[in-house]
């Protein structure tokens, strides 16, 4: 599985021009830092369901987790909102450029097969990068999340509740951290949802919450391990600590 070869990706939009993280000269969002090695998630992913063998990872900086799952025996490929990792040609960029490729998942997208049938993944993952969708735009990227499963699909989506501040987390640019994970707001006289509030009420309109597989074990998650989680709470890094995680499979979209 590999783009312009066997799969095709079509949008309008291959950069995420409008994004603060690509208008941004300031390295601080880790489109270009970030090389996180997604062999042991791939190969856990792999012995516990064998016979799913595809997967996208939506948002994925360097290309290094596609390209590390690969390794480990994943078909996957990735998608990147940014070109920068692309225009420095790191990690995935040079080394396999094919199983990478650059797309405004917050806008219409799709990727199709030879026959022009659309394409779908036994797996659809995003680490840390949902939360960088402007809130206008968060309903299409969960629309494009659902057309990349099938009925059988598992959805792991990795996202940040902290770090609004610095202005590259643009979908909480109206939600008060809050109470977040206790789905409270500390604000007073605030009307606006917490963020942690804000998903569970729009990401259940869209797909079904799989608490019980997410439960199911202690996960090798990639971006923290539960022992980096330890550390950063340890360390009071309530940033990198504030990640929310959701297992999802596909339902019925509900339109409104």
């Amino acid at each position: 599985m590999k783009f312009d070869h066997d799969i095709f990706l079509r949008t309008d939009y291959p950069v995420a021009t409008g994004s603060n993280d690509h208008i941004s000269d300031l390295d601080i969002t880790g489109a270009t830092r970030d090389f996180t090695d997604g062999a042991p998630f791939a190969q856990e992913l792999l012995g516990v369901f064998p016979d799913k063998k595809t997967l996208i990872d939506l948002g994925c900086a360097t290309g290094e987790v596609p390209l590390t799952m690969r390794a480990a025996g994943m078909l996957a490929v990735g998608l990147e909102g940014s070109d920068k990792p692309k225009r420095a040609k790191l990690g995935c960029w040079s080394q396999a450029p094919d199983i990478v490729r650059t797309c405004d998942i917050g806008k219409p997208f799709t990727i199709v097969d030879l026959s022009g049938a659309p394409v779908t993944f036994d797996f659809v993952t995003s680490w840390g990068v949902l939360e960088h969708i402007p809130e206008h735009d968060f309903r299409c990227c969960l629309e494009n999340i659902l057309r990349l499963m099938h009925k059988d699909s598992i959805g792991i989506l990795n996202i940040d509740l902290g770090w609004a501040e610095a202005g590259v987390h643009m979908l909480w640019a109206n939600h008060p951290e809050g109470g977040c994970h206790r789905g409270q707001s500390d604000h007073e006289g605030c009307d606006a949802p917490t963020r942690y509030t804000y998903l569970q009420e729009i990401l259940p309109k869209y797909f079904t919450i799989d608490d019980a597989l997410k439960q199911s074990r202690e996960w090798s998650y990639c971006r923290p391990t539960a022992i980096e989680l330890k550390a950063l709470q340890k360390a009071g890094d309530h940033i990198h600590a504030k990640r929310s995680y959701w297992w999802i499979r596909k339902q019925q979209l509900v339109q409104e």
